[in-house]
C-alpha cells in the first residue's frame, strides 16, 4: 500500500461516519445548509465568493472547481472544511457560529454518497430565476398599441394640438409623452427632412440636383423613402454600421498585424445583403454557419468572414493561448452584437451580475472549435482546375513536416513524458491534459522558437515545389478570408496558406481527436472539466450535439427561434440607434442586469415583433421609423426655460454629429468629388488623402487606421465589437479640416464647382455655396456676412491669378527631344484627359509641331500606371503633378516608357530640366530620368537617380561603353521640397544642379570626355526603369511636374531662360495659398450645421 493511501485511509477514519439511512434534501440537507451556511455563502455574489445555494456550482459544473464528488464524500472539500480537519479552514470559522456537529456531517456526507440529490422547487436554478425576472429575457409578446394621440407645441404658450398619425411608433412615444407631461415638436421643413433622410441612410447628404428633383417634385413621403433605400448607398451606410460590431478588419492585430488581403470580400457581402433586404435571420445564420450551409454557395463562405474577423497572433509560439484568444474573441463579439450580453466577462469567473455561469461561455465556445478562419477558395468562381490538388498536397505535406519535426524534440525527454506526447487528445483524462499542455507548449517554444531544428533538404525541397505550383495560379484563384471547420461542413473547401511563422492549419484529423474544456480562471492549462456545444442555461437546454453535426447551423437556428428573447429586441434596438444616436436600450451591447432598461419598453417588444412577422427585414423596420412623426420633429426645440427634456422623450429630433466616414463623403459630396463606384479591393491607407471613394473602402489595419477615422472618433483598434461610437469634440478635429490636405482640396473643388455657376458675382457665390453645402439658402444676416467675408479677402488675391498666365517658354534648340507638361497631354487608359486621382496610361510629348515630335511615353499594366495630381495644393506651384509611386513589385511600381528613337539619342551632349519632389523613399534607388541601351540587364545611356543609400543624388552615365557614377551631391535630397534639376552636358563638361526656391541646393560639374554608347537603343523611361541593369528595375517615390530633354548642351542664354521659366511656374508658394472663395468653401465646410444631422 502507498503512503498516498494510507493517508488517505487515515484522514476519512478521522471524518464523521456517513448516517446509516436515507437523507432528503429538503428534511436533512436543506435545514443544515439555511442554518450554517447560506448567511454567507447563497446569492450570486456572496461576501465568501463561494456560494452553495446552486446545484451546479457544487458539482462544480458552472466552474470547473467541485465542491463535492457524488458518491465520494471523504474526498469532497465541502466535508473537508466543515470537519475542521485544517483549523485555519474551518467552516463555520468560530467567531461565526458552532460547527457543524458529527451527526449533521454525517448526514451531509451520506446525501454526498447517495447521490446529492436536489430539489429544483425548494432551491430553484437561480440563473433560471434570474432569467425569469430580467426584463430582457422575457419571451417576446405583442403589446397592444396605446391610443395616445401625438401633441404638439410649437411655441411655450400655445396650446397643444393633435397631429393625426396612423404610426404606431407614435403611439408608444406619445403614451409616454402624456405621462411625463411634456410635448412634442412641429415637423422639420422638407428640405431638412430629405437632408436628415440621406445622411441617416446614406451617411453622405443629397446633391444638390437631387434635392432640386425632391422638392420641385410632387413626391410623396414614401416614394421618396423607398427611393433612397433602393440607392446602393444605403447598403454601403448599413454595412458600415454592422462592420464596427463584427470588429471587421483587414489585418489579423497583435504585433505583427498580418494583413488579410481578402477580407474586403465580407464587407462587399455585407453591402450587398444590406441591399437585398435580406432576412436578417438569414443575414445571421450565414455569418455563423455559412461553411455548413447547403448546398453550397460561395456567398455563405464569404459571409462567414464574421467569425473569421477576429485577431489572430499567427507568430505566437504559445499557440493554445493565440487559439483560446481567438475563440474568446469571436464568443464575445457574437454575445454582444447579436445576444446584447457581456458573455466575455463569464470566461475566468461566473458572471457578476448576469445568469451566465463560466461553463456557458466555455460551451458556446465549444460551437467553433471544429473550424479556423483561413484563405478559403471559392468554388463558383472557376478556380483553376489544379488548386484543390496542389493546396490539399501543401496542407497534408506542411502537417507532415511540422509533426515530424515537433516529434525531433520529444527524443529527449523522459519515456513517461515521451508517452504522454505521443498520446491523443481523447485518450488523456483532464489530469493527463493539465499536464500535457505545458509540455506541448514548451516543446514548441523550445524546438521553433530556438531554431534547433532545420527542415530536412529534401523536404524544403518539395514545400518550395508546391508553393511554386501554388504561386502559378494564385493570381487566377479567387479566394476570400472565412471560416472553415473540415468537421462540420459538409464542403471540401480548399485553404490556402496565411501570412505568419507559426499560421493557423485545417488539420481534420486534430479537429476530431480534440475536446472542448471549461478552463479555471479562464487559465489554458487548468482543464478542469470537458464541455460540449451548447447555449446558456438561462434560456434552457441545449441539444445533444455530436462530433460532426452541424453544430453552428444549430447555433444559429437558436439565435433566431421563438425560445430566443434577445436577438430580435438587440437588432430592432440598434437599427433605432442608427436613427436617433441612441438606442431605446442605452447600451447596444448589454441588455443584462446593469445594462439599461429601455425607454419605451413596449415600444421595443412591438418593433422586435414587427421585424419577426415582416421575415426579419431590416428595410421595413426603417421604413416605419421614418415615417413616423417621431422622426420627422424638428431639432432641439424648447418650449419653455424649463430644465431641457431628456433625449428618451424623444420630445424633438436629437442634433448629433456625423460619424468619421459620414463627414469624409459629405465633403465629398459637396465638392462634386465623389466616386461612387460600389464595392471591391480596399484602398490603401497611403492613398487615403488622394482617393475619392467612400471612406468605407480604406484599408482598415487594426491600430492604424485612416487618419480622419482616429480623430473623430471611428474604431481604432477593431479588437472587438463597437455597438456604440462615442463622440468627442477637440482642437485637432478643427485643425483636420482646415489644416488636413485632404479637407484644402475638397474646399479648392468646392470653389471651382461654385465659381463656374456664380462667376465673379459675390451674392451668388454666397448662394450657390450655402446650397451646395447645406442644401439651403442663406438668411439675410448670413448671406451678409458671407458678401463682406468675400470682399475683405479677395483684397489680398495671390498673386499667381495675375501673372501665372504670362510665364510661357518657347524652344529656340531644335534638338529638343521631349518635353512633358503635367498640366497637358495626360491621358487615361480611354485615351481622354485624365481627371485628378485618375491613373495615367499614356504621357504625350509637347514639343513644337517644327520638331520631330515623340511616340507618347506610355504604360499598360494598372499596377504600373502613375496618377495625375490636379488639384493645385497637391501639386507644385498651383500646377498638377504626375505622381509615381514606387511600391511594391507588381502592385504599385509606376513608371512610363517610350520606345527607342532616333531623336532620343545623345551622343557626346545633352540637357535634361525637370521639376520634381520626393515623397519618400522610393523602391531600390529612386531613378527618375533613364535612357536605356540594349535593354534587359545592360546598363544604361545615362540615369538621373536619388540613391536609397543615403538620400544623395547623382548622374550616372556610360562612356565609350563604361558605366560609372559621374557627379554626386554632398548632402541627402530632402523629401516634401519642390525641386529645379538641371543636368547639361556640353564641351566635355558635365553639369548637375539642384534648387528649391530660394536656394541652391547642389552645384556640380566634372570633365568627361568621350561618347555615349547608345547601343542597338532601349527604352526612354520617367519615374524609374524596366530595361537595365536588374530585372525588375527601379522606382522613385515622387511627383514630376514638368520635363524638358534636349539632345544637344543648350547654350547659357538658352539655359538662363528654361531655368527662369521652370523656376517660376514651379519653385513658388502658390500651392499654400487661397483665394476669396476658396477661404470662404473652407468656412462653409466647417460649419457645425454641415457636419452634424439636424
Amino acid at each position: 500500500m502507498t503512503e498516498v493511501t494510507i493517508a488517505d485511509e487515515t484522514k476519512v477514519q478521522n471524518l464523521p461516519p456517513s448516517v446509516e439511512r436515507e437523507v432528503s434534501f429538503g428534511k436533512d440537507v436543506l435545514p443544515i445548509l439555511r442554518h450554517s451556511c447560506f448567511d454567507c455563502h447563497k446569492g450570486s455574489n456572496p461576501d465568501s465568493g463561494v456560494r452553495l445555494d446552486y446545484h451546479a456550482k457544487l458539482l462544480g459544473e458552472s466552474d470547473g472547481v467541485p465542491l463535492l464528488l457524488i458518491g465520494r464524500s471523504e474526498a469532497s472539500r465541502l466535508i473537508e472544511v466543515i470537519a475542521g480537519k485544517d483549523p485555519e479552514k474551518q467552516m463555520p470559522p468560530e467567531d461565526y457560529g458552532e460547527r457543524l456537529s458529527d451527526e449533521e456531517i454525517g448526514i451531509l456526507r451520506a446525501w454526498i454518497d447517495q447521490g446529492a440529490k436536489w430539489d429544483e422547487e425548494l432551491l430553484p436554478n437561480p440563473n433560471q430565476l434570474a432569467a425569469q425576472k430580467h426584463w430582457a429575457f422575457q419571451p417576446l409578446q405583442r403589446p397592444q398599441v396605446p391610443k395616445s394621440e401625438f401633441l404638439v407645441k410649437t411655441h411655450g404658450n400655445d396650446k397643444a394640438s393633435g397631429i393625426l398619425t396612423k404610426n404606431p411608433i407614435d403611439a408608444f412615444v406619445a403614451q409616454l409623452h402624456r405621462e411625463k407631461e411634456v410635448f412634442a415638436s412641429p415637423n422639420a421643413d422638407q428640405r431638412t427632412l430629405i437632408r436628415r433622410l440621406y445622411l441617416v441612410l446614406h451617411g453622405m447628404p443629397p446633391t444638390e440636383k437631387q434635392l432640386a428633383e425632391y422638392l420641385n417634385a410632387n413626391v410623396s413621403w414614401d416614394e421618396t423613402i423607398n427611393k433612397v433605400m433602393d440607392s446602393p448607398h444605403y447598403g454601403e451606410r448599413m454595412a458600415r454600421h454592422w462592420l464596427d460590431s463584427a470588429r471587421w478588419a483587414e489585418s489579423e492585430g497583435y504585433a505583427q498585424n498580418n494583413p488579410r488581403p481578402h477580407a474586403w470580400r465580407y464587407r462587399d457581402y455585407v453591402i450587398n445583403s444590406f441591399n437585398r433586404d435580406t432576412s436578417y435571420a438569414h443575414f445571421l445564420t450565414q455569418q455563423i454557419a455559412g461553411d455548413e450551409m447547403e448546398p453550397y454557395l460561395d456567398e455563405n463562405i464569404v459571409a462567414t468572414g464574421f467569425l473569421a474577423a477576429a485577431r489572430i497572433s499567427a507568430d505566437d509560439l504559445h499557440f493554445y493561448r493565440a487559439e483560446n484568444d481567438m475563440y474568446t474573441d469571436i464568443v464575445s463579439t457574437l454575445s454582444r452584437s447579436v445576444l446584447g450580453l457581456t458573455l466575455g466577462c463569464a470566461r475566468c469567473h461566473d458572471h457578476k451580475f448576469d445568469p451566465i455561469t463560466q461553463r456557458d461561455f466555455y460551451r458556446l465556445k465549444a460551437f467553433f472549435t471544429k473550424g479556423f478562419p483561413g484563405n478559403l477558395v471559392l468554388k463558383d468562381s472557376e478556380p483553376p482546375e489544379s488548386i484543390a490538388q496542389i493546396a490539399t498536397e501543401l496542407l497534408d505535406f506542411d502537417l507532415q513536416v511540422r509533426k515530424r519535426v515537433l516529434s525531433t524534440g520529444f527524443e529527449e525527454e523522459p519515456q513517461a513524458i515521451r508517452d504522454l506526447l505521443n498520446s491523443t487528445e481523447s485518450e488523456r483524462t483532464l489530469e493527463q491534459e493539465r499536464e500535457f499542455r505545458p509540455h506541448r507548449t514548451r516543446m514548441n517554444i523550445q524546438i521553433a522558437g530556438c531554431n534547433s531544428f532545420r527542415i530536412m533538404d529534401d523536404e524544403q525541397k518539395r514545400l518550395e515545389e508546391l508553393r511554386g505550383q501554388l504561386n502559378e495560379i494564385i493570381n487566377d484563384t479567387s479566394q476570400t478570408w472565412g471560416f472553415y471547420s473540415p468537421v462540420t461542413s459538409p464542403h471540401q473547401i480548399s485553404t490556402l496558406p496565411m501570412l505568419g511563422n507559426f499560421p493557423l492549419m485545417h488539420d481534420k484529423a486534430r479537429f476530431l481527436d480534440q475536446r472542448d474544456y471549461l478552463l479555471a480562471r479562464g487559465q489554458i492549462f487548468e482543464t478542469v472539466a470537458t464541455v460540449t456545444p451548447g447555449w446558456p442555461e438561462a434560456f434552457g437546454p441545449s441539444p445533444k450535439i455530436k462530433v460532426n453535426e452541424k453544430s453552428r447551423t444549430i447555433l444559429a437556428n437558436w439565435l433566431v427561434s421563438n425560445e430566443n428573447p434577445l436577438t430580435a429586441r438587440v437588432w430592432a434596438n440598434r437599427i433605432w440607434q442608427m436613427h436617433f444616436g441612441q438606442g431605446l436600450v442605452e447600451t447596444p451591447g448589454n441588455f443584462g442586469i446593469r445594462g439599461s432598461k429601455p425607454s419605451h419598453p413596449e415600444l421595443l417588444d412591438w418593433l422586435a415583433i414587427e421585424l419577426i412577422n415582416n421575415n426579419w427585414s431590416t428595410k421595413h423596420l426603417h421604413q416605419l421609423i421614418v415615417s413616423s412623426q417621431t422622426w420627422r420633429q424638428r431639432a432641439n426645440f424648447r418650449i419653455s426655460d424649463k430644465p431641457r427634456v431628456s433625449q428618451t422623450l424623444l420630445t424633438a429630433w436629437p442634433r448629433r454629429r456625423l460619424e468619421a466616414e459620414a463627414i469624409r463623403d459629405s465633403l465629398l459630396v459637396a465638392s462634386g468629388e465623389l466616386q461612387r463606384e460600389i464595392g471591391g479591393v480596399s484602398i490603401p491607407t497611403s492613398q487615403e488623402i488622394d482617393n475619392l471613394r467612400r471612406a468605407m473602402y480604406l484599408f482598415q489595419e487594426r491600430d492604424k487606421p485612416p487618419q480622419l477615422q482616429e480623430l473623430f472618433d471611428g474604431p481604432t483598434s477593431l479588437s472587438e465589437a463597437c455597438l456604440q461610437r462615442q463622440v468627442s469634440t477637440s482642437a485637432l478635429q478643427s485643425l483636420y479640416l482646415l489644416n488636413n490636405r485632404f479637407a484644402q482640396d475638397r474646399s479648392l473643388a468646392l470653389a471651382a464647382k461654385i465659381k463656374t455657376i456664380a462667376g465673379n458675382d459675390l451674392h451668388q457665390q454666397a448662394e450657390v455655396g450655402f446650397n451646395f453645402v447645406l442644401g439651403r439658402s442663406p438668411d439675410e444676416h448670413e448671406l451678409e456676412t458671407s458678401i463682406e467675408f468675400l470682399k475683405q479677402f479677395q483684397v489680398n488675391e495671390p498673386e499667381y491669378l495675375a501673372n501665372q498666365s504670362d510665364v510661357t517658354y518657347t524652344p529656340t534648340s531644335k534638338k529638343l527631344a521631349l518635353w512633358l507638361r503635367a498640366d497637358k497631354g495626360v491621358k487615361n487608359s480611354r485615351a481622354l484627359d485624365a481627371s485628378s486621382n485618375e491613373k495615367v496610361a499614356e504621357w504625350i510629348d509637347q514639343s513644337p509641331a517644327n520638331i520631330q515630335k515623340l511616340d507618347p511615353l506610355r504604360q499598360n499594366e494598372d499596377t504600373r500606371q502613375p496618377q495625375l495630381i490636379s488639384n493645385r495644393l497637391n501639386g507644385m506651384g498651383g500646377l498638377p503633378v504626375v505622381r509615381f509611386q514606387g511600391g511594391e513589385f507588381g502592385k504599385a511600381d509606376h513608371v512610363l516608357e517610350v520606345a527607342d528613337a532616333a531623336v532620343l539619342r545623345a551622343t557626346n551632349a545633352y540637357t535634361v530640366c525637370m521639376t520634381l519632389r520626393f515623397n519618400g523613399k522610393g523602391n531600390r534607388n529612386e531613378a527618375i530620368f533613364v535612357k536605356g541601351r540594349n535593354g534587359d540587364k545592360d546598363i544604361a545611356s545615362f540615369a538621373l537617380l536619388r540613391f536609397a543609400a543615403d538620400g544623395k543624388f547623382g548622374l550616372d552615365q556610360n562612356i565609350n561603353g563604361q558605366w560609372s557614377g559621374r557627379l554626386k551631391t554632398a548632402n541627402a535630397i530632402p523629401d516634401n521640397t519642390p525641386l529645379l534639376i538641371i543636368a547639361r552636358w556640353k564641351a566635355e563638361r558635365l553639369e548637375l544642379k539642384i534648387m528649391k526656391q530660394g536656394e541652391v541646393l547642389a552645384d556640380l560639374s566634372t570633365i568627361l570626355t568621350g561618347e555615349i554608347d547608345s547601343g542597338i537603343g532601349g527604352p526612354l523611361s520617367i519615374g524609374g526603369y524596366t530595361q537595365a541593369f536588374s530585372e525588375k528595375g527601379e522606382r522613385m517615390n515622387g511627383d514630376i511636374g514638368e520635363l524638358l530633354y534636349f539632345t544637344e548642351g543648350v547654350d547659357d542664354n538658352e539655359l538662363l531662360k528654361l531655368t527662369s521659366y521652370l523656376e517660376r511656374r514651379w519653385l513658388n508658394n502658390h500651392s499654400t495659398q487661397l483665394t476669396a472663395l476658396e477661404l470662404y468653401s473652407q468656412a462653409l465646410l466647417n460649419l457645425n450645421e454641415f457636419v452634424y444631422i439636424e
